[in-house]
């Protein structure tokens, strides 16, 4: 089996998802903020490209246990009843509720995925159920960190050089450049993967808008023994998956 990794969403154009793992990754935050909901009781998560069209999703739903989620900048976006902060998508807030979500990065990077066979929602919080729902598929891997603004991001290639090494202890695996360089950012951060987000550029960032908690949040790992899966433009989640 081969394992890939994408550095930044760009890479799209040129790949071919036909029949393949994709794991969509975006540490800080959406990603993150998708387990938890899950987690925390979220009937499914719908994610759109814009605030104008989460409003019209939203409208066309019948069931009215429907909110609104998302970010532009980081900060939530005005009328919305979510951020993109994972310590807003409380059990109280959640359970039993549709979320329509509209993030920066993290939304446009699951809406680009087209042809795969599976499609993940990774992060560090669910290391290593994640890897579990991969070797168990048992098909070609491309890992898809969703960056910041179009380009690299350093807390992403993190938590990928982090999944590629876990899943080369149970199963070999052919690995391109971009997955061998993932699995050595990771082993520089190995034994400090908080330093890896308070570093990266949008980490600082989040900092500074008032956001730091939510970096505590992002940096622990397997925090939850869950895999959320995109099929038919909504993710769900089912146990079969782990």
């Amino acid at each position: 089996m081969n394992i890939d990794v994408l550095l930044h969403p760009a890479e799209f154009k040129v790949r071919d998802f036909e029949g393949k793992v994709v794991v969509i990754i975006d540490v800080l935050r959406a990603t993150t903020t998708i387990l938890t909901a899950f987690a925390n009781g979220c009937k499914r998560v719908i994610p759109v490209l814009t605030p104008e069209e989460a409003m019209e999703v939203k409208y066309t739903i019948i069931d009215a246990c429907t909110l609104l989620g998302g970010e532009r900048r980081g900060i939530k976006i005005n009328g919305f009843d979510l951020g993109n902060s994972p310590s807003e998508y409380t059990r109280e807030v959640v359970q039993g509720q549709n979320i329509v979500l509209t993030t920066t990065n993290g939304t446009k990077a699951l809406r680009g995925v087209r042809g795969a066979g599976s499609i993940f929602i990774g992060a560090l919080s669910n290391i290593s159920a994640l890897c579990r729902a991969c070797h168990k598929v048992g098909e070609d891997i491309i890992l898809v960190t969703s960056g910041r603004a179009g380009s690299f991001s350093l807390e992403d290639l993190v938590c990928a050089g982090m999944i590629v090494s876990k899943l080369r202890e149970t199963s070999t695996y052919k690995e391109t450049d971009a997955a061998f360089a993932a699995q050595l950012l990771f082993s520089h951060f190995k034994r400090d993967i908080k330093t890896a987000l308070y570093t990266s550029e949008h980490g600082r960032y989040l900092c500074e808008i008032g956001f730091e908690s939510d970096l505590e949040i992002c940096a622990q790992v397997d925090t939850y023994d869950i895999v959320p899966f995109l099929a038919n433009e909504n993710i769900n989640y089912s146990e079969l998956n782990i």
